[in-house]
């Protein structure tokens, strides 16, 4: 009976020791491990091309073609990662887009055809977005995307110079809202952990916006921009 008491007691000390010493020789079974992002904030600017637009004055009947020359685009947010179909984010952008008008061609002064109004000017946009965008992982960390996003944009245009023939007003400027909307396609390449570079190309639409001279409107286009930009995950 003593001898079993004593086996009892010595196995009861030698397997603390052993599971003691397995610790001592491993790593912990639980290590630290760093969490995955969950946020990130972005900035970026770039180019977008020029275009004809339509537009028409009721007051004096009358159809218009402005032409806009190409300008720049900036912009930057903040965004959230999700699960969501095998990978997604959700955003808020705020951008700013700057444009020339080279000029305005309008038939109001001859019903033959269209003549065309001398004048430079700037038309700009300052739009607040919400996104999705949907990724798709490439190769070693790269990760393409594709999404849209809506919101509201101001309007600005602005004549610096006056028209031609003389009579009419020597230039204005004005503001509108519109309906913003834009389609998505880029791609991120990391640079770190939490940092990546992307390329990404925005085709960015805005609702028809009034003008209160002459009820001068401008019909709904779009601007094709190309922006380069930074990402910092957290």
């Amino acid at each position: 009976m003593k001898n079993c008491v004593k086996a009892i007691v010595i196995l009861a000390c030698a397997v603390p020791c052993v599971g003691m010493a397995g610790t001592w020789s491993k790593r912990p079974v639980i290590a630290p491990v760093q969490s995955d992002p969950t946020g990130y904030i972005f900035a970026y600017g770039g180019a977008n091309s020029g275009l004809t637009v339509d537009g028409n004055e009721p007051v004096f009947p009358s159809n218009e073609i402005v032409d806009i020359d190409g300008g720049y685009i900036a912009g930057g947010g903040a965004g959230t990662y999700s699960q969501w179909l095998g990978g997604s984010r959700f955003e808020i952008e705020g951008l700013w887009a700057h444009n020339d008008i080279g000029r305005i061609r309008s038939d109001i002064l001859d019903g033959r055809g269209f003549i065309n109004f001398g004048f430079r000017g700037q038309i700009t946009a300052r739009a607040l977005m919400v996104n999705f965008m949907k990724e798709i992982p490439i190769h070693n960390g790269i990760v393409g995307y594709v999404g849209a996003g809506v919101g509201g944009a101001e309007t600005n245009i602005n004549i610096a110079e006056p028209f031609e023939p003389q009579g009419f007003a020597r230039g204005f400027s004005e503001t509108d809202l519109a309906l913003a909307y834009q389609f998505i396609a880029g791609i991120d390449i990391p640079l770190s952990e939490r940092m990546a570079i992307f390329f990404q190309y925005k085709a960015l639409g805005l609702g028809e916006t009034e003008y209160q001279f002459l009820d001068f409107n401008i019909d709904p286009y779009f601007t094709h921009n190309v922006v380069f930009g930074a990402r910092l995950s957290f």
